[in-house]
């Protein structure tokens, strides 16, 4: 088979043409910025902060065109399949922009919505609560000087992994912190004994 346009004989052909002489129908936008967290490296895509091993997928529904029947991503650029076999390559048009995230932002501000206090037999329960709380949400501090004072970005979170622990025992106490959004918004103490 030979391309009607330049004459070439060299495979993949789409249609008559050959790669180079064929223009697919490809739309990639001009540049796209993502926002991107200074402290924790966190990218803002989608509406929301995310990890980087999503950036991908999100990548790939930026390419759109009738000709498109899969995309990769490698080395910064698009690898476009045209047909099962023949491809094209684009440089990604990507501007990371520096930003700080929401949650970083808080662990900066020292904000927290609960404080967990482990006392005499509590504090056995130290180390795997940390871990799960790093794991869920975010410690904004801790307080060693009698027992463990632990401040926690979400009390939601909190609640959650005493309930997944079976810890049942413990005392809780709240404090009006202010309004948000003309609703009361509470600082909840937890003391764990035993």
């Amino acid at each position: 088979m030979k391309c009607i346009k330049c004459g070439s004989t060299t495979p993949p052909f789409i249609g008559l043409l050959c790669l180079k002489c064929y223009k697919p129908h490809i739309k990639i936008p001009k540049k796209i910025e993502i926002k991107q967290c200074k402290k924790c490296g966190r990218l803002f895509f989608s509406g929301k902060w995310q990890s980087k091993q999503k950036l991908n997928s999100f990548l790939k529904s930026k390419v759109k065109g009738s000709d498109v029947k899969r995309v990769e991503i490698e080395d910064n650029m698009y690898k476009i399949y045209i047909t099962d076999d023949a491809f094209v390559k684009r440089k990604i048009p990507i501007i990371f922009v520096p930003s700080i995230c929401d949650t970083c932002s808080k662990i900066s501000g020292g904000y927290y919505e609960a404080i967990v206090q482990l006392r005499d037999k509590g504090l056995r329960y130290y180390n795997r609560l940390l871990k799960l709380l790093n794991k869920r949400t975010f410690i904004s501090k801790i307080d060693d000087s009698n027992g463990y004072d632990i401040y926690v970005g979400s009390s939601k979170e909190l609640f959650s992994i005493l309930s997944y622990l079976k810890i049942k025992h413990y005392n809780v106490s709240k404090k009006l912190y202010g309004l948000k959004e003309g609703k009361r918004v509470y600082r909840i103490t937890i003391v764990i004994r035993s």
